[in-house]
């Protein structure tokens, strides 16, 4: 996957690359990327996201997040589990978008 050229919230731009993206979420109105190594606070939105990112390996559990399935180990009805190495981490979902997010899962694991 090419990278993606983002500007964080010191100005500084970086080369992200969607494959160390574990999830999104938007936090005080500010889109956090939680990556395999670190976390950068940018102002894209959450549509932007939606945009420049593969809808086959990233999908929305919840309004406030944009998951990679590559790191989905567990879906519940309230929680995603992502999980990269020894780091796991829960990420809400909405009964709202829990069926499409389920879907996604098992369209991508084929």
């Amino acid at each position: 996957y090419p990278g993606i050229a983002v500007t964080v919230c010191n100005k500084d731009i970086y080369m992200v690359y969607p494959h160390e993206i574990l999830y999104i979420a938007i936090e005080d109105r500010k889109s956090v990327l939680y990556m395999t190594d670190r976390k950068i606070e940018t102002h894209c939105s959450m549509d932007y996201w939606k945009e420049v990112l593969d809808e086959k390996s990233f999908a929305q559990p919840h309004y406030s997040y944009i998951v990679n399935l590559n790191y989905v180990a567990d879906v519940t009805k309230d929680f995603v589990k992502v999980r990269y190495g020894d780091k796991e981490e829960l990420v809400y979902a909405s009964s709202r978008k829990i069926g499409s997010f389920k879907k996604a899962v098992v369209e991508f694991g084929k």
